[in-house]
């Protein structure tokens, strides 16, 4: 019996009176022209494949690329904005200290009369006159403004007219300080980034409170800083309190030491429930640390 040769015909007509074309290839050059176009259409279908997820990824780095330039634009435009008001500020302290020395001066001059006409033997008008008001205590009422602002003078008493800062400050919320002052690794992930203050990890709901006496300039929300306080303490010193999942306070009021102004929440660009609390002197950053020392220590 003959051996059938091992070939394969391939045969087009283009045409029912056109000449037909042959091609007679050996079976195994057929197969490896069968593979090589199965592999050329995997190949192809692995290239769009791949094209169709770099894509995605192209398109979602850009856009974090524009976000993160967006929001960089609303942090510099926040900053320049509390640089202008912590100014504003200044000057507005630096009038009421000096209101506060001009009233000082006048009562000082007022109790050296009053003390001249009680050496010459001539009776006060008011007294004559039976006048006088006297405080709950049993204490002129007169006497008790002199002895408050004697204390605003000798810094002992906060006056609402003129904030003196305290030496020591109370932590704003009880809890554990997760991002200290400074430079830190960026929340991106790439390279440092400067922090301007401290982070205190606390859960959802948890108190805020004034670690000073201070007057409330501005409640608000911002992207980054998610819903936050702004407190001016005087001297071009204020604080401001971040990431708040409520705000207690309103803008222009005047809160003691220990007030409430909000509760942790996670508002803004925050990767966990916490406080971002910000210290500034004439709009500059400065180590919350300062005044907490003994505080963070204990």
């Amino acid at each position: 019996m003959a051996k059938m040769p091992r070939t394969v015909t391939i045969t087009i007509l283009p045409g029912p009176t056109e000449k037909s074309i042959q091609w007679t290839l050996p079976r195994w050059m057929f197969h490896l022209v069968i593979v090589g176009f199965v592999l050329f259409l995997f190949g192809i279908g692995a290239m769009i494949f791949f094209y169709v997820v770099e894509a995605k990824k192209f398109v979602f780095y850009r856009n974090l690329i524009i976000e993160t330039q967006t929001q960089k634009m609303h942090l510099d435009d926040y900053r320049k904005k509390l640089e202008q008001l912590e100014a504003e500020l200044s000057q507005v302290n630096l009038l009421d200290g000096q209101i506060s020395k001009m009233t000082e001066g006048s009562n000082t001059g007022s109790s050296s009369r009053s003390s001249s006409t009680e050496s010459s033997g001539i009776p006060d008008q008011e007294s004559s006159s039976g006048d006088l008001r006297r405080s709950p205590s049993g204490g002129n009422a007169t006497n008790l403004k002199n002895s408050e602002e004697t204390s605003v003078s000798t810094g002992k008493k906060t006056s609402w007219s003129h904030l003196e800062i305290q030496e020591q400050w109370q932590m704003p919320l009880k809890g554990w300080v997760t991002s200290p002052f400074g430079s830190r690794k960026s929340l991106l992930g790439t390279g440092e980034e400067f922090h301007p203050g401290i982070d205190i990890a606390q859960k959802v709901g948890a108190l805020v409170q004034a670690p000073s006496d201070a007057m409330v300039v501005q409640t608000g929300f911002a992207s980054d800083y998610g819903r936050f306080v702004m407190l001016f303490h005087g001297q071009g010193l204020t604080s401001i309190y971040a990431h708040l999942g409520k705000i207690d306070v309103h803008e222009g009021e005047m809160i003691r030491r220990g007030h409430i102004i909000g509760t942790v929440g996670l508002s803004g660009m925050t990767n966990g429930p916490h406080l971002h609390f910000e210290l500034r002197k004439f709009g500059r950053p400065i180590d919350p640390v300062v005044f907490l020392a003994s505080e963070i220590s204990d």
